[in-house]
């Protein structure tokens, strides 16, 4: 709201009462005010440098230049086209050159001294200043000019000019070839602060029609006397409103005034002092009447114009049309008519006819206004001026054109200073009374006119409305009213914005309260400061709802989440979490969406349940998908996309997702489906999804099945409409399948999916024997238990129907090569299904447990090419012996199987027949044939060995390895 404040009240600009001797108070108030204290300019100045000649404003002793517009720096014609200077009278240096040398002598026909030159062409301009504070009274200020060339009409920038208030000037276009003093009389009621200036801006044009001025000074004389102008006004307004009011109360504060205005002893104090009192009752009075238009407008409702009796018809001129009382016609345009025309009567408007009574009911008169291309026409009242104060114009207006409402109102209020505060209205009813309005406030008394007409909008006057108004009302308030009536408002805005935004529990609302808890004020300053302070408390307080509400949101859907079953009940955040303060709500709710959505993820995880285990690998393409791999899609569209990904509990906004529907067409059906390989137990499947309102999204598996959310794009625990559905369900290790259905009937529907997430709640174990004749039971298992012992520290065959990470502390050999009757082996980083290996434990493990394995129905493995190969036993079988079989016995040696088989999850060489035992007892890891008792299987006491793995009975001179140690002879 914008601050208002008592001022003074007048009807009429008065003339001074009072006539006092004059003071010349020059010397207070201005430096250097004849120019005596600079030194002349020694050379032709120009308004933009050429030829190294002086341009633009130059140095003048205690005065600051400014310019207004244009450039004060060196720059080609005609930007810099101004100049000023003092200047030495009699001297032959040129204004802007062309014989505008200084006069030869000054106002007193002396010959000496200095004078301001200064001049300004082609729209620049600029002024000299110097600050002030006037006292409070009467002023003259005089400025003598003399005009050496032109007289076209300027802007006048000489004179007092207030920081705030009336500028005070004096003309710039004096006669030419001779002195002149512009003066200006004004009357200042307080201490005024402001600038002295001399200077103008010119026209458009050049040097030839503007003026080149020399001033000799400014003198500014003060009338040392108590002013009672602003006293004499008051009660002159006053006067005048009492006359249509008859309130006892303001004719009494009139009595009162005048006393103190008779009252030769008065003081500045009391003048002014009574002229408030008197303008305060005056504006107490009048806004207890409300309607003020009698005092205002002598016939509001035209019903003293001449009334028209005929067709007021446009035709390619209007004729202004006078319609009297009171009211004058200041436009009119071609195609464009207007008259008082009665209402049921024969006159009519450009063909319109005036409805058969007014807005009330009643007969009488009525203004009626066609307008056509572009054309404008206005009427203006006698001029008034307004009290300070809070008004509102009211007319009532009727348009009789039908199907046509276009017509730009041009009702509204034109002061004779500053700018006018028309109505905004461009589109009438047909056939309905209906009002225009406008509300302005004045902080001082303002003189001006009322105004009523129109302006056409587009097309001819059969394209815009014919407007008839009548009633035309002024309303008044005193800012005293205004101020309070502002208050009212702004309270009862506050309590209405608690009541919509009841989640801001903070000090915001604190605030508020704090502001609406203060007595109420009795001054105009006390309403405007305390409306502002409850504005600006209510105003903070709906910028944080937002924040609040956030809060609330994810509070209540923690709420509506309740206890999920299988999260880590740690991870359950706390609902109805309450915020300090906007920042504390914003801070919040990003905690708790963040804690919602980790905690959403604890339950797809099972990370509540002791043992479970994450099955998702067992799903192909779970999540971030980059096509439909492992997917058999049917229906319409489903391709992945990566626009609208959720958020995790990370912050992680990065992901791809399965993108479906049938975007025009309706009634669609889309699915998803995968088989995947289980073994029996208890499970929870999880997916995000998001889909359109009307679409159905449903998950299913073994018979179980879940509706994904149908919120839209935008909100849900995960944001964009992601959200968690989670399905459980138990299998008996045939498999399962997971079927995700999308379904709509209405157009423009779609659905998204993506992040499968599975988790073994609970699950039947396996074991897998060693002494097992046939194959183990295939499967996906999460506890496999095999009943195969392997010895400590000695090198043992392995092999198992799954893949497998190799067990913490093992170490691991796979066939590489054999050569020479050489075995090698390198290091393996995996187990692989149905491959032999040579494993040795760096613990005992009796019974090895692998979790999270798929055993395949395989066979076991043959690696090797040539005479020596290695191969996997995966169950107890008898085996061909045919001499070519060697297992690895207990105690780390390579024995040949004379009879029988070899037990399951082990495995086996194969070697030609005619290789000796003891040729194969050397196997060599990753090319290291020294580190023997490291890297290779123990040996039988007394066996001997040379460097290149042969067995020897004796040992020669060198180097030798017996029972596992290096021995040189």
């Amino acid at each position: 709201m914008k601050k208002i404040k008592l001022l003074i009240t007048a009807f009429a600009l008065l003339g001074a009462s009072q006539t006092w001797a004059q003071t010349d108070v020059t010397s207070t108030y201005l430096t250097n005010a004849d120019f005596e204290g600079s030194t002349p300019i020694a050379s032709n100045l120009k308004g933009y440098g050429k030829d190294g000649t002086p341009y633009g404003f130059q140095s003048v002793d205690g005065w600051t230049s400014v310019v207004t517009n244009g450039d004060n720096s060196e720059k080609s014609y005609p930007n810099s086209g101004m100049g000023g200077a003092v200047f030495a009278y009699g001297s032959s240096y040129q204004l802007q050159g062309n014989n505008k040398a200084a006069p030869a002598t000054n106002p007193s026909g002396e010959a000496t001294g200095n004078c301001l030159g200064f001049f300004a062409v082609w729209g620049c301009g600029g002024y000299y200043y110097q600050n002030v504070t006037l006292a409070a009274g009467k002023y003259t200020i005089t400025v003598p000019i003399y005009n050496q060339s032109g007289t076209q009409a300027n802007t006048t920038y000489t004179g007092f000019f207030p920081t705030s208030g009336t500028d005070r000037t004096v003309a710039i276009n004096p006669a030419v070839g001779q002195w002149s003093n512009q003066t200006v009389t004004f009357t200042l009621t307080e201490n005024t602060s402001g600038q002295i200036r001399v200077g103008y801006q010119s026209t458009g044009n050049g040097s030839g029609v503007n003026p080149h001025i020399f001033i000799d000074g400014v003198k500014i004389e003060f009338t040392a006397s108590v002013v009672k102008d602003v006293l004499e006004t008051a009660i002159a307004a006053a006067t005048k409103a009492n006359e249509t009011l008859n309130n006892s109360e303001l004719a009494a504060a009139i009595t009162d005034a005048q006393t103190v205005f008779d009252n030769e002893n008065a003081t500045q104090d009391q003048v002014n002092a009574a002229a408030a009192t008197l303008n305060a009752a005056t504006e107490l009075a009048m806004s207890a009447a409300g309607d003020v238009t009698e005092i205002f407008l002598t016939n509001a409702g035209f019903e003293s114009c001449t009334e028209t009796t005929t067709n007021a018809a446009a035709g390619e001129k209007a004729a202004p049309l006078d319609i009297a009382g009171s009211w004058t016609q200041v436009s009119s345009a071609a195609w464009s008519s207007s008259a008082v025309v009665a209402y049921g009567g024969s006159g009519q408007v450009n063909g319109a006819s005036a409805p058969a009574t007014d807005n009330a009911g009643n007969g009488g008169k009525t203004l009626g206004v066609s307008v056509g291309w572009g054309g404008t026409v206005t009427y203006q009242s006698e001029e008034i001026t307004l009290p300070a104060g809070v008004y509102t114009l009211k007319v009532y207006a009727y348009n009789n054109l039908s199907g046509v409402t276009q017509f730009k109102s041009r009702f509204g209020f034109i002061p004779n200073e500053g700018s006018s505060t028309m109505s905004t209205k461009t589109s009438f009813t047909y056939a309905t009374w209906e009002t225009d309005e406008v509300t302005f406030t004045l902080n001082a008394a303002t003189k001006g006119k009322i105004q009523i007409g129109g302006t056409a909008i587009s097309g001819g006057s059969g394209s815009n409305a014919k407007v008839f108004f009548d009633n035309i009302t002024v309303n008044y308030k005193s800012f005293l009213a205004g101020a309070k009536e502002a208050y009212d408002n702004a309270v009862l805005a506050a309590e209405e914005a608690k009541t919509n935004n009841p989640n801001v529990t903070g000090e915001e609302l604190t605030a508020l309260n704090s502001e609406l808890g203060k007595a109420e004020p009795t001054t105009v300053d006390g309403y405007n400061a305390a409306t502002e302070a409850i504005q600006n408390a209510t105003t903070t307080l709906i910028a944080a709802a937002s924040s609040y509400n956030a809060l609330v949101s994810i509070n209540d859907m923690i709420t509506a989440t309740g206890t999920l079953k299988y999260a880590d009940a740690v991870k359950k955040p706390a609902a109805n979490v309450i915020a300090t303060s906007a920042a504390d709500a914003a801070t919040k709710t990003a905690s708790q969406t963040t804690a919602l959505r980790a905690y959403y993820e604890s339950h797809a995880l099972a990370e509540g349940v002791i043992g479970a285990v994450n099955m998702t690998r067992s799903i192909t393409n779970a999540n971030n998908p980059k096509n439909n791999d492992g997917w058999t899609c049917t229906g319409n569209m489903n391709n992945p996309a990566s626009k609208e990904p959720w958020t995790d509990a990370d912050g992680t906004n990065t992901h791809s997702y399965f993108d479906g529907g049938n975007w025009g067409g309706t009634s669609w059906t889309t699915t998803m489906e995968q088989n995947i390989l289980l073994p029996a137990g208890n499970y929870l499947l999880t997916a995000k999804g998001r889909s359109a309102t009307n679409t159905s999204l449903k998950m299913s598996i073994c018979g179980e099945s879940v509706e994904l959310p149908h919120v839209g794009s935008t909100g849900n625990v995960f944001d964009r409409g992601w959200g968690d559905g989670s399905v459980e369900f138990t299998t008996d290790g045939t498999g399962a399948t997971i079927l995700v259905t999308a379904t709509a009937e209405p157009a423009h529907e779609w659905f998204s999916i993506s992040d499968f997430r599975l988790v073994c709640l609970e699950s039947e174990k396996i074991t897998i024997s060693e002494e097992a004749t046939t194959k183990p039971q295939p499967g996906l298992f999460t506890d496999v238990t095999l009943t195969r012992t392997l010895s400590k520290d000695y090198w043992n065959t392995f092999s198992v129907p799954f893949n497998a990470e190799i067990p913490e502390g093992w170490t691991v050999m796979e066939f590489n090569s054999a050569e020479n009757n050489v075995i090698s082996f390198s290091k393996a980083s995996s187990l692989e299904a149905g491959k032999p290996y040579l494993v040795k434990p760096t613990a005992d493990v009796v019974n090895p447990i692998f979790n999270n394995v798929v055993v395949e129905n395989i066979e076991g493995q043959t690696v090797g090419t040539g005479d020596y190969k290695f191969a996997a036993q995966l169950y107890n079988k008898e085996l061909n012996i045919d001499g070519t079989v060697a297992y690895l016995a207990t105690n780390g040696m390579v024995k040949k199987l004379t009879s029988g088989g070899i037990k399951g999850l082990r495995a086996y060489f194969i070697i030609p027949a005619n290789v000796p035992e003891a040729r194969i007892a050397f196997i060599d890891f990753d090319g290291d044939t020294t580190g023997i008792s490291e890297k290779t299987m123990k040996v039988n006491e007394g066996i001997i060995y040379d460097l290149n793995g042969r067995r020897v009975e004796n040992m020669g001179k060198g180097i030798y390895v017996v029972n596992g140690k290096k021995i040189v002879k």
